[in-house]
């Protein structure tokens, strides 16, 4: 950050495939792999969960690792810090990338119940459940302009902020009332 301003990313920035800590996320991998075709005119970097070693769920998906994948090789930070943008599915990496001011994808393709850590946030973040809305959610962030993505970073960095905050009474009860719809 320069000035408090978000750098202005380049359409070379790779995407950041965040994976989560149960071994079903291969399933998400077998989904990129399957797409992969579709989405040949973009960069992703798959990172694993510290919970799930990486190699082992690529050897359990049912094609190879894409020409335009490839495995993560630095830490968290780098990786967010680095990317265009973050796609999760039920993990925290995507908070994280708020924080940053990096926008965020919650992909919803394999999951029978609500799965995103974040779901009251619209700021920054896309859903999608098809590969179609999954270019539609990029070119929409590929089109964020610089101020427009200042301003939506500033709200989700508050949300991320909130989110990790202490409760308190008045926080516990939001709780409840949401939890009760």
């Amino acid at each position: 950050k320069e000035n408090g301003e978000m750098p202005v990313k380049n359409s070379a920035q790779p995407i950041l495939i965040a994976l989560d800590g149960v071994w079903s996320t291969v399933s998400i991998l077998d989904w990129f792999f399957e797409h992969a075709k579709i989405f040949k005119k973009h960069k992703f970097v798959i990172r694993a969960h510290p919970n799930v070693p990486l190699q082992a769920l690529l050897n359990q998906t049912l094609r190879n690792l894409p020409d335009n994948f490839e495995l993560s090789k630095g830490d968290l930070e780098t990786n967010i810090l680095s990317c265009r943008c973050v796609i999760y599915r039920q993990t925290s990496v995507g908070i994280q990338a708020l924080i940053s001011g990096i926008p965020v994808i919650h992909l919803r393709v394999d999951a029978p119940l609500p799965c995103d850590p974040i779901p009251s946030l619209s700021t920054l973040k896309w859903t999608v459940s098809t590969p179609v809305e999954l270019l539609d959610a990029l070119q929409e962030i590929w089109q964020l302009s610089r101020e427009e993505k200042n301003i939506a970073s500033l709200a989700a960095q508050q949300y991320a902020s909130d989110y990790f905050s202490s409760p308190n009474k008045k926080k516990i009860q939001a709780f409840i009332n949401e939890s009760a719809l």
